[in-house]
């Protein structure tokens, strides 16, 4: 079963975060949220990690 980004509702989850396992991005949302400097993943506020 394909998954949905839940941002676009348009193209399929690409991406999976972690330590929180969520998948909820494709590659372009999670690019731009990158960018954005946002430093929580977008669906459970988990604080990323640093390496």
């Amino acid at each position: 079963m394909e998954r949905e980004c839940v941002i676009c509702m348009h193209e399929h989850i690409s991406v999976v975060f972690l330590p929180c396992a969520h998948q909820v991005l494709n590659e372009y949302f999670n690019v731009l949220h990158q960018k954005k400097g946002m430093d929580k993943f977008p669906s459970c506020k988990t604080q990323k990690l640093r390496s």
